[in-house]
Formats: C-alpha cells, structure tokens, sequence
C-alpha cells in the first residue's frame, strides 16, 4: 500500500477505537503534521496509553475493516511488560482487494501530551513523537529511528528540540528517583548507537552513504549536548564515517574486540539492558540453588534437578561477569577508540563474522589487513575443523575483500560460512578502511 492508501486504513481504524484512546503515530503521524521529508512508513503505528480488553476492541477493528473489504489476521500479540504475559498489543495485517498489505500495530504505549485533531483523525503530538523515537533504541537498533528524530530536529527546529529533551530528562529522572546526569547519559547511550547502524541499513530507505554518514554525525552531535561532560562520548567525525579510520587503529580495534564473542559486536546501550536482564536471572537462579540447599541442610533428600540448580546457577553468575567485565572494559576506552569500535562492529555484524573464529592476532601486509580465524567451516559437514585440517590455507575457505576508497591496500574480512568474492569498488570520498563497504 501507498502512504494515502495506509492512512485510509488508520482513519478507519481510529473511527472505532478512539474512545480507547488510540491516536496515530509514527512517520504517518509525522506526514499528517506536515513534517518535511517525512520517511515512508513501513507500517501503521497505532499507539494509546490505556488498558483495556484489546480483544474486544481487535474483533470490532476487524468486523470495520472487512465491512471495507479488507482482509484482516492477527499476526501476533503481546504485551510490554518484564513481568506482566497479555495481549495489551498486537499486529493485525491488513489486506485490501488488490492483495496490498501493511501491518497495523495497535500498542500500549506512553503519552505525554494530549492528541492533536488533524482533518478530523487523532494524532500523536509532536513531543509524543519525538520522545518515542527517543526511547525506541531501548528495545531496537533501526536506522528508520534516527531518520525519523533528524526529520523531526528539521522540522521543530533544534533549540526548540533541546527544550523537549531538557523537559524529557527533568521529568523522567523524578518519576525514575535517578539523577538528571544519569538519565541523560542513558539517553545518550541509546541515541549514539546510531555509531552501529550500517549504511545498508539505511540505504533501505533511500538515504546513501554519504548522507548516512551526516545522519550519524547530526544525531551524535545532538546527544553529546545533552551529556556535555559524558566520559561515555565517541569521536563524533571517525564514528559517523566522516574521517576515515587509519588502518593501524583498525587493527587494534579488531584486536580489542576479538577476544569478547558476541558482546563485542553489541552497542553499550545493549549490554547494559542485557545486563539488567542477567543479573535478574542469577537471581532467581540462585534464589532456586539456595531453596533447595536449604532443604539438604534440614535433612532432606537431595532434590530432584539439585546439580542442574547448581549449573544454571553458575551459568548465570558467568554471564553477569562477562557482560560486567566488557563493560569495564569499555568505559576505559578513549572517545577515539569507542569511536574506533563502533566503525568496526559496523563491519563485522554486515560481514556476518563470527568472532569466536578469529585467532589471537590481526595481521598486516602490503595487501591489508588480514583477519586469521582459528578454524574453517566444514563445507560437506557444517562444521568448524581445525585450519591445518582445511588444507594449505590457513583462513577461511570463504573471504570478502572491502577495498579501501583512497588507498591502494584492502582490508580483507573473513566470514565463516560466507559468500566469496570481492566488493565492487565504488565512488566517492576516501572513507574508513573498514567502513568504506558499507
């Protein structure tokens, strides 16, 4: 569906469920309030603040829509709680006669101004907007995210943008009981994982490299004023993809992150959030263990599942350790090299590199930088064999080498499991020597 034929379905949809408080948010919201260079909405976002019998009203939507002649199903539902199963939210895709689809997503989120009336439909306000999309990173890493804040700095107008995030950080750290420079580094961390969004990523919505590049720079650009003095800041220029990144750091800064598995491809924000999440597990894990220790010490049998407690336990514990350990490490980092890593899990996570297959050390030729795996994937099995045992070779059997734009070396990336063959080269300013593929 166009953008016309996706807000006939909102306007239908809201004409039955308003009294819910449902209101229309989104890039659709953004169209409505004539927000220039508003992007192309992948879907209807549907969004109010209260709680209801969903189902009910989700039988009523779809009893409106099929009067239309459209096809409605219920893709999925759920409900945005750490601790709380429902059905609060759901996807209905919506089918005209034609076979054109969108989703509509009917969700229970925050609300922190009244609707506004737009031709006689409820929209979200602006601020609603804006803070959304602030908060969207908690949950997600989306390039559509950080195209919608610059389209709405654009619009607003950026002291103007600065007011709503000073109100945001006042008022959310009193209903949170933190302090005002710890909400806004939080805020910072979400907005600077923009560092990690690819330029593939943003290439689906029509945006080059080069103009991904100055997304990144305007959106951490704005996030550094809301944390002037942050210890957490990255190199703005070097992590935007504005300056390019000298082959040498490039190495080390592979080097830093080869050791750390899959959380070193995760932005701090995430682990953070990841962390949160561990340390509620080893909790509970250890609540289980000692439950049942308690009852071996009273003189009880040992319990059924005792040394599975115990290992889950332990995983648990692991895992916090780990996530703390990487966190640690990072808040030692300079801007440069927090800058310097974000460019490089750009990389790595398009590449698909599994980083558990490089071996301790990053080498560097005449032809680049050369990425040695400790083992190859068995094409006829599967699975990982030793190099020695993959033939003469000592690398992946599969490797994709990312030409260096204004050099006349190349860094060459191995992907376990990958497709061969070369990037094609392509046009422009000299970039980063790990994102000049991006």
């Amino acid at each position: 569906m166009n953008r016309d034929e996706k807000l006939a379905v909102a306007r239908l949809v809201l004409k039955v469920c308003e009294e819910e408080g449902y209101q229309l948010a989104g890039s659709l919201a953004q169209y409505a309030h004539g927000v220039e260079g508003a992007r192309e909405p992948d879907d209807v976002d549907l969004f109010t603040d209260k709680i209801m019998d969903a189902e009910a009203v989700r039988e009523r939507v779809g009893a409106a829509l099929r009067e239309h002649g459209y096809e409605v199903e219920v893709t999925r539902t759920w409900f945005s709680h750490p601790f709380v199963a429902g059905d609060q939210c759901a996807d209905l895709k919506v089918t005209d006669s034609e076979q054109n689809s969108v989703v509509v997503q009917m969700a229970r989120m925050p609300r922190y101004f009244e609707s506004h009336d737009v031709d006689g439909m409820p929209v979200a306000a602006i601020g609603d907007l804006l803070y959304n999309k602030m908060e969207a990173p908690e949950n997600r890493i989306a390039a559509k995210d950080y195209l919608d804040l610059v389209a709405l700095t654009e619009h607003l107008g950026q002291p103007v943008v600065d007011s709503y995030v000073a109100d945001y950080v006042t008022g959310m750290s009193e209903v949170r009981g933190v302090p005002k420079e710890q909400l806004a580094e939080e805020v910072y961390l979400r907005l600077s994982q923009v560092a990690d969004v690819p330029d593939q990523a943003f290439a689906g919505y029509q945006v080059q490299e080069e103009s991904a590049a100055l997304v990144r720079a305007a959106v951490l650009d704005w996030a550094a004023r809301i944390t002037p003095a942050s210890s957490q800041h990255l190199e703005p220029r070097l992590a935007a993809g504005l300056d390019p990144l000298p082959q040498a750091a490039a190495v080390a800064s592979l080097d830093r992150l080869k050791d750390n598995g899959r959380l070193a491809l995760r932005s701090t924000a995430q682990l953070s959030t990841m962390r949160e999440k561990a340390v509620r597990a080893s909790n509970n894990a250890h609540r289980e263990l000692n439950r049942m220790t308690e009852a071996v010490e009273a003189g009880g049998p040992i319990p059924e599942g005792y040394k599975e407690a115990q290992q889950r336990a332990r995983t648990r514990a692991g895992e916090v350790t780990a996530i703390t350990a990487e966190m640690q490490r990072r808040a030692g980092l300079s801007s440069l090299q927090r800058a310097e890593e974000a460019v490089t899990r750009r990389a790595v996570t398009v590449q698909g590199i599994d980083m558990s297959l490089l071996a301790p050390s990053v080498t560097s030729g005449r032809s680049g930088i050369s990425i040695q795996p400790s083992t190859a994937p068995s094409r006829a099995a599967g699975k990982a064999v030793p190099a020695s045992e993959s033939g003469n070779r000592p690398r992946h059997r599969y490797e994709q080498v990312v030409p260096v734009r204004g050099a006349h070396s190349s860094v060459s990336l191995l992907r376990a499991g990958g497709v061969g063959g070369a990037l094609p080269r392509r046009p422009g300013a000299a970039r980063s020597a790990l994102d000049s593929y991006l």
